[in-house]
Parts: C-alpha cells; structure tokens; sequence
C-alpha cells in the first residue's frame, strides 16, 4: 500500500509500511506550480519512486545575505520606527525569497524584504494573518513616501 504523508515542512512517502523518500517541501516552491504540486507531484513522485526511476529535486532558490548597512534598510527602519514607535525587529529567516534570485542577477541591488505573517505556506493549509497584511502595507507606503521624498 503506497501512503503519501504531508507535513508542514515535509512531505514522506510509504510504500508497504517502509519509507521511500521524503522531500523538503521548501524545495517545492518556485518549481512546481502551487496548483499541481498538491494534486499531481506527490502521485508522480510515487509512481516514478515505485517504477525505480531516479528521483532529482530542483535546487531552491539562491541564498540572499542582507546588506546591513543598506541606505534602503535604513529607510526601511526608520519608516518602520515612525510607523510603529518600535525597532523593526531584524531576522534571517529560511525561506524561498525572491530577493537570492534578484541579487544573483543584479549584485549591486539595495534590497530589503519584509511581509506579512504566514502559516503553512504553499500548503493547503495556508493562512495568513489580516492583521499583519495590514501593518505590512502601512510600512510599504511609509517606505515608499520617504524614498519619494528623498
């Protein structure tokens, strides 16, 4: 009996009660539209793994270190900071950002990236959370109307 568990961050195929392969579910996104990744990549995957074909995943995205001391960062805070009378909080987080795949093309790029709180992205369980869409587009204009200024 072949069984196909999805997790939140992975994705464990069973084939008569023996573990076949599991696959980082990070390493989806980008490559495999939202749309068929649910419905058709987990089946494929245990048709070809049951077959005896090779199984490949694609690279994620490229990794992207941030520019702390990036003139459109400092924006970013400060707008942050008139927005909301706190720091922004700074973090490094692991996800497939668009900015790798921007700063491998465009090295001098001043980049930042901020967004709203996700659960379960990219999963039939994602949800986002209304409230911090909100604040998001708050700090998005603040930005923007500071840069415009500038």
């Amino acid at each position: 009996m072949l069984r196909l568990h999805v997790f939140s961050k992975v994705a464990v195929l069973f084939y008569s009660g023996m573990l076949v392969v599991t696959i980082p579910l990070a390493q989806w996104r980008g490559h495999i539209p939202h749309w068929l990744a649910w419905e058709t990549f987990p089946r494929d995957l245990a048709l070809g793994v049951l077959a005896g074909a090779k199984v490949e995943q694609p690279e994620g995205y490229p990794g992207w270190k941030p520019n702390l001391a990036s003139p459109l960062l400092a924006v970013t805070r400060q707008s942050y900071f008139e927005a909301f009378g706190s720091e922004a909080e700074l973090l490094a987080i692991h996800a497939g950002l668009e900015c790798g795949l921007l700063t491998e093309k465009y090295p001098d790029l001043d980049i930042v990236s901020f967004g709203p709180n996700i659960r379960g992205a990219h999963s039939p369980d994602e949800k986002v959370e209304i409230a911090s869409v909100q604040k998001i587009w708050k700090l998005f204009t603040a930005t923007v109307t500071r840069l415009a200024q500038a």
